[in-house]
């Protein structure tokens, strides 16, 4: 599904044989978009030589990661505790809507998984200098932790999509960042560009890849 008037850089063509021709055909995508396409290639040069074509040689270093994932969320969930009962107990207090929100998306191998964030509304952005920084700094999202310990996420993968006919399942976990989400925090993405960088993150894994994705999350978050 792409949205009216965007055109990929080879669209419509056969899939690209190896890593180095889809990172080549995404880089083609940066070069058409001129300026709007800046972020998203500053996000696929995170990708350049940052690992080799999927093999099952790989399956001890993914199993890896999936242990890291769940520990490290584990580890997450008990420092922000209390951050995320003040959070809630704020949003409680205002008493006009839920606390968390909820939605239905759509993982690794068609799985539908369930997605959690606090309820941080545009409005409530727009009027309180401290939500925005919520929001900003990406507290908003800290509930998903638990979908990570329960295996149904990954600290880094695509992103989740949601259930529309025609819309393919990511290929990997889908993760609390990644490529599209880090190009996301400075400019808007259209579905076409996200679904390429979410593909390109799978094609390329690399426990090297993902350190750099979260070197990159914090300086975004921190700066």
């Amino acid at each position: 599904m792409r949205p009216r008037g965007v055109r990929l850089g080879g669209a419509g063509g056969p899939p690209p044989k190896t890593r180095m021709e889809g990172t080549a055909r995404l880089a083609e995508v940066r070069s058409k978009g001129g300026h709007q396409g800046e972020t998203a290639g500053r996000s696929l040069r995170l990708v350049e030589g940052s690992g080799e074509d999927p093999t099952p040689q790989r399956s001890a270093a993914r199993m890896a990661k999936h242990a890291f994932d769940r520990a490290s969320a584990a580890c997450g969930l008990v420092v922000t505790l209390p951050l995320l009962a003040a959070v809630a107990l704020v949003l409680r207090l205002r008493g006009s809507g839920p606390v968390l929100r909820r939605a239905e998306r759509v993982g690794e191998g068609g799985k539908v998984i369930v997605v959690r964030s606090f309820a941080v509304t545009d409005a409530m952005c727009r009027r309180s200098r401290g939500w925005r920084l919520v929001r900003g700094t990406g507290l908003t999202v800290l509930p998903q932790l638990w979908t990570v310990v329960r295996g149904d996420m990954s600290i880094i993968g695509p992103r989740p999509r949601p259930r529309e006919p025609g819309l393919k399942p990511p290929l990997v976990r889908p993760g609390l960042t990644g490529l599209s989400q880090l190009a996301q925090l400075e400019r808007w993405l259209s579905v076409a560009e996200q679904l390429e960088l979410d593909d390109e993150y799978a094609r390329t894994w690399s426990l090297a890849l993902d350190a750099r994705i979260v070197w990159r999350t914090m300086w975004c978050v921190l700066r």
